[in-house]
């Protein structure tokens, strides 16, 4: 009796999990399309996570690590780790709304953290280095 209490409890909490993930999309499309209903942006978010609940579920089961490490910091880890779900739920959106791709967001980072290439770097300091000739 308690095995067949436990699983009908279980099958409560997994479909309620795959509804949030389903519905999970319904703010960016609010916040993107305002004008409208909260029904429609359920029914568009709904049919937009379609094949893709496995993937959100994963990325968000990644940051299990870091929730239990914010724990430990008695939650002052929470005030970064939100941004950082955040920001990732975002991308994830961007990427199945087909605004970016992944190889794109790649690119764009290392555009920003590296510097100029080393032979712009030789170039420029030939030009800028006054006593070029002494060296």
């Amino acid at each position: 009796m308690t095995l067949y209490i436990l699983l009908w409890s279980i099958l409560l909490i997994v479909p309620g999990i795959i509804a949030a993930i389903s519905y999970s999309k319904t703010f960016f499309i609010l916040a993107e399309k305002p004008y409208l209903k909260p029904a429609e942006a359920l029914r568009l978010s709904k049919k937009m996570m379609y094949g893709h609940k496995t993937q959100y579920f994963m990325l968000m089961l990644s940051f299990i690590g870091w929730c239990l490490l914010s724990i430990l910091t008695f939650g002052i880890g929470f005030l970064f780790l939100y941004s950082y779900m955040t920001m990732a739920s975002t991308i994830f959106y961007q990427q199945i709304k087909g605004e970016v791709s992944y190889e794109e967001i790649i690119i764009e980072n290392i555009d920003q953290s590296s510097g100029p290439s080393t032979e712009e770097s030789e170039k420029s300091t030939e030009e800028d280095s006054p006593n070029q000739d002494l060296y």
